[in-house]
């Protein structure tokens, strides 16, 4: 290892706590996005006029 502790960032550090509060959030939005996405596709097909195949370029992109 050259060198390195191997102590690591720890969870009961408050930088640790920031990491694990940040990774969290992060994870949430993506949940919260991709469930809003699927909800409002109908709606997205209706106004836009889009075929299935416009559809899963919306799904696509939204997941990237």
């Amino acid at each position: 290892m050259d060198g390195l502790r191997g102590d690591g960032l720890r969870v009961d550090s408050p930088a640790g706590r920031w990491v694990l509060a940040a990774t969290v959030l992060g994870s949430a939005i993506a949940s919260i996005d991709a469930t809003v996405v699927g909800i409002a596709l109908p709606a997205i097909g209706r106004d836009f006029d889009a075929g299935l195949a416009s559809l899963q370029w919306v799904l696509t992109s939204s997941s990237a």
